[in-house]
């Protein structure tokens, strides 16, 4: 699933309830985790530049 996904669910309870920001508690249950690891899968598909830090 992708992160878009993920939010609009948690975009939709924000507005609900007059949030300005998407928060935790606004997501599905799992959406946190979820949201992580599509993030982390985004992010370790782009091209870049070695880390000094191992791991």
């Amino acid at each position: 699933m992708s992160a878009s996904h993920i939010l609009q669910p948690g975009l939709a309870g924000a507005e609900g309830s007059g949030a300005k920001r998407v928060e935790q508690h606004h997501l599905p249950e799992g959406g946190p985790d979820e949201l992580a690891n599509e993030t982390l899968a985004f992010l370790r598909g782009r091209p870049g530049r070695s880390s000094s830090v191992s791991g």
